[in-house]
């Protein structure tokens, strides 16, 4: 009998040894994310009296975040970004909107709140992403994508994603744009009077 209990123990001191340790506050609840986008362009032209004009255009974009799982059903969302080029003289940060943003400064391209009431249901509100494509003729009047290329914009206003991750879903989304005009491409003309 003693060397049964032995045995016993011996095994349940290598099945704890070998389990891994349950995650910790940060691993649940903390994501980050980021990206780094480069590009490198060549301008050569000939002028009119002959010479050779030639540039190099080098140009980055940066973006960094961080989504905090409050609940099962809400998570908060923050991302920094910013983006340089050969006009770039400093880094500074600003709280702006798209018609102010110079290359340099760093900015909130994500600040939002995203509620999940029913697993149907999806309600972000805040300065957004807003990313989909409708892959048909008509691609480039009905499709949308915040902060395409090296560029940084955003959304500022509230999207309503109704339906299953994987399935059909309806998007709404009502945007608020500034008196310089909206913040992406969508109502470039500014609102109306």
């Amino acid at each position: 009998a003693a060397s049964i209990v032995h045995a016993l123990s011996a095994f349940s001191i290598v099945a704890i040894g070998d389990a891994a340790p349950p995650p910790g506050w940060w691993e649940q609840h903390v994501t980050l994310d980021g990206d780094f986008r480069a590009a490198l362009a060549f301008n050569i032209r000939e002028e009119r009296d002959g010479t050779h004009l030639r540039k190099v255009l080098p140009a980055a974009r940066i973006r960094g975040g961080v989504t905090l799982s409050v609940t099962p059903w809400a998570d908060l969302t923050a991302r920094l970004a910013t983006f340089f080029d050969k006009d770039t003289q400093d880094v500074d940060f600003r709280f702006s909107g798209r018609h102010d943003l110079r290359p340099g400064d760093v900015t909130f391209d994500s600040l939002f709140l995203t509620l999940r009431p029913h697993e149907l249901l999806t309600i972000q509100m805040g300065r957004l992403q807003t990313e989909f494509e409708v892959d048909s003729v008509v691609r480039d009047s009905l499709s949308r994508h915040d902060s395409g290329g090296l560029d940084v914009n955003w959304t500022d206003g509230i999207h309503f994603i109704l339906g299953r991750p994987s399935s059909f879903k309806l998007h709404a989304i009502g945007q608020v744009n500034h008196k310089e005009g909206s913040t992406n491409s969508v109502g470039v003309g500014g609102p109306l009077d």
